[in-house]
Order: C-alpha cells, then sequence, then structure tokens
C-alpha cells in the first residue's frame, strides 16, 4: 500500500530544496538584469567617447590642414650673344603651416604656353622650395621688356603631398609686369 502523506510530499517535491531553488534563481535573474543594465551604460559611454573622439580627429585635421602660398616673384634676364632671348621666372612656393609638406609639381601656363616642372622636393614649415620657368622673347617682346612694358600672363596649379599624405592642388593667377625694373606685382592664390 501507498502511504498518501508520502506520496503528496513526493509529488510536490521536497519543499525547502524547492524554495532555495526559487530563491536562487530570483538572485540569478537580478544579477543578469543588472549585468544587462551596466552593459547598457557602459555601451552608451562608449558611444559617447567615439563621438567625441571624432570631434577631436576632425578638430586635429583642420589645425593640421596645410597650403602654399607663394612668395616675390623673380625675374632674371637671359642673354645669348649679347642679345635678350629669354627671361626666367622664379617662383618660391612657400609652405605657410607648421608641418611638412612634400611639393609635387608646378605646372604653368605662361602668356598660353604650358610648362610643368616635377619636384618631389620636401618643404620643412616656414620654408619655400623656388621653381623657374624659362620664358622665351619673340619679336617686339624685347623692346616690350626693355621698356618695362613685357606682360606676362601666368596661370600656376601647384601639386603638393599634405601631412596626411592626401594630393592637394592649389592655383593662382597673376598678371606680372617685366622689365629691366622690378615692380610689385600683384597676384590672386586661392588656397586649397
Amino acid at each position: 500500500m501507498v502511504n498518501p502523506v508520502t506520496t503528496s510530499l513526493h509529488l510536490l517535491g521536497d519543499a525547502p530544496a524547492q524554495w532555495v531553488l526559487i530563491i536562487v534563481t530570483t538572485i540569478t535573474a537580478g544579477f543578469i538584469c543588472w549585468q544587462a543594465w551596466e552593459t547598457r551604460r557602459a555601451a552608451n559611454a562608449a558611444l559617447g567617447s567615439v563621438k567625441t573622439i571624432k570631434r577631436q580627429t576632425a578638430l586635429q585635421e583642420a589645425s593640421m590642414r596645410q597650403w602654399i602660398v607663394t612668395g616675390d616673384w623673380r625675374q632674371e634676364p637671359r642673354y645669348s650673344d649679347g642679345l635678350l632671348v629669354e627671361i626666367v621666372l622664379h617662383i618660391p612656393i612657400r609652405n605657410e603651416t607648421n608641418y611638412p609638406l612634400t611639393l609635387d609639381s608646378v605646372a604653368a601656363e605662361l602668356n598660353g604656353t604650358e610648362q610643368i616642372t616635377v619636384v618631389r622636393s620636401d618643404i620643412p614649415p616656414r620654408d619655400s622650395h623656388t621653381v623657374s620657368f624659362n620664358i622665351r622673347l619673340e619679336g617686339d617682346d624685347v623692346s616690350k621688356y626693355k621698356s618695362n612694358g613685357f606682360i606676362l600672363v601666368v596661370a600656376c596649379r601647384v601639386t603638393f603631398i599634405d601631412v596626411f599624405k592626401d594630393t592637394k592642388i592649389t592655383t593662382f593667377n597673376r598678371l606680372y609686369l617685366c622689365g629691366p625694373r622690378e615692380f610689385e606685382q600683384k597676384g590672386k592664390y586661392t588656397k586649397s
């Protein structure tokens, strides 16, 4: 025969062991919820850090932005057998920033004739590199030059590599009045 008290206890299980299991399960569930909450807080903090780093990176890139300007241009007459045959135009390309850059090439259109100089020269901060172009004088160019009236139309494109290894292009245009006497020259340049 089966004892009814034993059977009912057996069907219900061991009452103290069940309560311990319920308490342990509740504590475990609470710990898991707390852990999920802390993980969410940490993820939000990491997202905030990433946004801050992006802003700081953009600010640093802006402060390290590089450009070039042209300095005081010079002209130099060249003679052959006592006759003026060409002028050499010297253009200093100046790095006005606090970081070195690599001057890659300078293309100049001088009175409609294009000349390209491949330079591949490092320019330290606050320093310059001078490029030169030869302009052949023909016809009445010599008499205009001698009377300080030879006008040179210059369109330049300077290609350089910045501190981030990005290729940048700066263009500038200038009307340059050439002659035996030096003049203050006016021009326009654009920052890249």
